[in-house]
């Protein structure tokens, strides 16, 4: 397992990637390396569970994602935690390492 920690603001990384789809032609990440197959959906709980895959796919030990009120009052929160349960349903293939853990959406809206 990769022992790497990241902390990330969903907020900037969804702002970056959007500005960079219209500016820059290849190779644009908008943070972290292991970043770099995921694709910002304006459906925020499948962009946040593409993080959490990507986190997988890099064998990460920890990632944690800051998301403004904004858009947390925007997601369907009981739906994300049954996702990331129950693996990645759109692509039909179930995670390969980790559990992924909500341990608190509050109120500086961590997950």
């Amino acid at each position: 397992m990769n022992r790497e920690k990241h902390e990330l603001d969903y907020d900037l990384l969804a702002k970056e990637y959007v500005e960079n789809l219209h500016t820059t032609l290849r190779n644009f990440t908008p943070g972290p390396d292991f970043l770099e197959t995921w694709v910002y959906e304006e459906n925020h709980n499948s962009s946040v569970l593409g993080i959490l895959e990507s986190a997988d796919e890099a064998d990460l030990a920890e990632v944690k994602i800051k998301i403004s009120r904004a858009i947390v009052d925007e997601m369907d929160l009981e739906t994300l935690h049954a996702a990331s349960d129950a693996g990645d349903r759109r692509s039909g293939r179930e995670r390969r390492r980790h559990h992924w853990h909500f341990s608190s959406v509050d109120y500086d809206r961590r997950i």
